[in-house]
């Protein structure tokens, strides 16, 4: 929060120094630097101590999270534990466990500075022309509605890759814990094969998901240079 406070300010300050450059301001070109300089420095500072919190919580969390699923794995039953594959329990107790803590320790902070930085910069623009505030707010309803859709088909996508890459790590997993038994039973180039087949399934699967974003980001920027048209 403090961060994109900071970010609004110096948009501030830079408007001060363009003021005062141009000669449209009454304020010194001193002071907008220092202003800009130090609004920078403090960034830098916040950026790096912001990185270094989040590193520890991150961390912190990831750890305690596996290490109270690796319990349940281990106390779980015979019955419920048989139908996973060990490269999948492999991957849920490393992959998503990270998924799950970047998400927590990332999804409430980005929401809150979002907010922030909306209502800052809509008031600030408020501040210096009302109507382009109001203009601005009327495009909001058309970015909003046309975000969540792409959002749920984003979901989609998601998960889709997800699985996918289960299913190739699960697979190396299984081959290599019985690879004694694929070579006394000459099953190395069969094994190459279906191999080769889990990553062209990955393989369409990711660009699927590719063409799906870049499609999504184009729509995005289209939607945006039409409101701000």
């Amino acid at each position: 929060l403090l961060g994109t406070l900071m970010s609004l300010a110096s948009s501030l300050a830079s408007k001060h120094l363009i003021d005062a450059v141009t000669g449209t301001g009454n304020r010194k070109i001193g002071a907008a630097v220092a202003a800009m300089v130090a609004l920078a420095l403090g960034g830098l500072l916040l950026q790096a101590i912001s990185s270094r919190v989040s590193a520890r919580v991150h961390v912190r969390l990831r750890n305690r999270m596996q290490y109270k699923t690796y319990g349940r794995i281990l106390r779980a039953t015979w019955e419920n534990m048989d139908t996973f594959r060990s490269g999948d329990l492999l991957s849920r107790l490393n992959s998503d466990i990270n998924t799950v803590a970047d998400g927590i320790i990332g999804y409430i902070p980005s929401l809150l500075g979002t907010a922030v930085r909306f209502v800052g910069a809509f008031s600030i623009i408020a501040w210096f022309d009302p109507w382009m505030a109001l203009i601005a707010m009327a495009g909001a309803p058309v970015t909003m509605v046309v975000s969540r859709f792409l959002m749920k088909r984003m979901r989609r996508y998601s998960l889709n890759m997800k699985q996918m890459g289960d299913e190739v790590m699960s697979f190396q997993e299984d081959s290599l814990r019985n690879l004694t038994s694929i070579k006394a039973f000459a099953a190395v180039d069969r094994y190459r094969q279906e191999m080769g087949k889990v990553q062209d399934h990955y393989a369409d699967a990711y660009l699927s998901f590719n063409s799906f974003q870049i499609n999504m980001s184009t729509l995005l920027s289209l939607v945006s240079m039409s409101v701000m048209a």
